[in-house]
């Protein structure tokens, strides 16, 4: 009974030992296999293996450069043609209230005329004369539209829909246009209805809608006059920007519609480059009416050459007669006539291409 016990134990003890010897072979078979082959028995291990060991942080140089990549790419192709040339042309929208509130609380009401070319769109502020309505220039602003701009033209202070009082806890001021500009009026628009429509047109840039360091100004009268006090603003040296040349502005040009025979105290058309900055590289076209308005024009002119250099004349300082009836506001009523012919001209040169230097078309 005992000896069965012990053969049955010995037994028992020859199989493990087997077992044990059989398994070490299969195991040491399997590590001397492929690894396409031992993949195919243990999923387990590849799932480990395709999962990458932590690597070491790159500098912050590199790191900055290998993501600025793209970035650059997309502005080198920055004038491509990235855009459908037979998208429709948005519909215009009323924008006024706290969307064009200015900073001393005076709220304006303008129309936009969205462009259909996104980030290659011509941002374009148009301001009426004083004592004029923003439909004044809206023949101007459709036509704009439709050749890749996107154009603001607000109804300034004291002027067709705008709130004629600044809105806040303890100053209501209600002021409205009178009959006639002087300087404090002309200084408010300059100060604050156009760096406030900037803004707007600013919010516009950075949501892809346009490009506002190709922005044009220009206006009807006084209107016009305010926008190039502003154009010269613009590029005031001391003002900080983010941008890769400090020291250049967004305004690229400026037109002047029918410039104002009455003098304003304290604010001359002489007064409106003071920076050189903006002397050297700025670009306008004025257009003047009639045998008084030609006088005028040459005096704008030799101001122009004076200021800028004689080679900016018939370049990038346009000024143009013509003998057409009616008021700055009538002559743009025409979108076939030379006035708003011109302005396309001016603001694809400037605007749309860039050109510092242009001839008359």
């Amino acid at each position: 009974m005992k000896k069965n016990r012990f053969d049955l134990l010995l037994t028992a003890l020859l199989a493990f030992c087997c077992v044990a010897l059989l398994e070490g072979i299969l195991t040491s078979d399997a590590q001397a296999r492929p690894r396409t082959q031992q993949a195919e028995v243990e999923e387990p291990v590849e799932e480990e293996e395709v999962v990458e060991a932590p690597r070491a942080k790159r500098s912050g140089a590199a790191a900055a450069e290998n993501e600025a990549a793209p970035v650059d790419e997309a502005v080198e192709g920055e004038d491509e043609e990235t855009f459908d040339p037979n998208a429709p042309i948005p519909d215009p929208e009323r924008v006024f209230g706290a969307r064009l509130e200015c900073k001393d609380g005076v709220q304006l009401s303008a129309t936009y005329y969205p462009g259909n070319r996104g980030k290659k769109n011509v941002p374009v502020i148009i301001l009426h004369d004083w004592g004029g309505k923003r439909s004044d220039v809206a023949v101007l602003a459709q036509e704009l539209q439709a050749n890749g701009c996107s154009v603001i033209t607000p109804d300034l202070r004291g002027h067709g829909k705008s709130i004629n009082r600044r809105i806040g806890p303890e100053d209501k001021e209600t002021f409205s246009a009178k009959e006639r500009i002087n300087a404090a009026d002309l200084q408010e628009i300059i100060m604050f209805d156009l760096p406030c429509i900037k803004k707007f047109l600013l919010q516009k840039n950075n949501e892809g809608e346009l490009n506002i360091d190709k922005l044009i100004v220009g206006g009807v009268g006084y209107g016009g006059l305010a926008t190039a006090f502003f154009a010269n603003n613009d590029w005031n040296p001391n003002v900080k920007r983010n941008k890769a040349m400090a020291r250049m502005g967004d305004v690229k040009g400026y037109f002047l519609v029918a410039p104002p025979t009455k003098l304003v105290k304290g604010a001359n058309f002489s007064e409106t480059i003071t920076y050189p900055t903006w002397a050297s590289n700025m670009s306008c076209i004025i257009f003047t009416v009639g045998a008084k308005g030609n006088k005028l024009g040459k005096v704008c002119e030799a101001y122009l050459r004076k200021t800028c250099g004689r080679d900016a004349i018939d370049t990038r300082c346009w000024v143009r007669n013509y003998d057409a009836k009616g008021d700055g506001a009538e002559v743009l009523q025409d979108p076939d006539s030379d006035f708003v012919l011109d302005i396309l001209a001016f603001v694809d040169k400037r605007g749309a291409k860039r050109d510092l230097l242009w001839k008359s078309r």
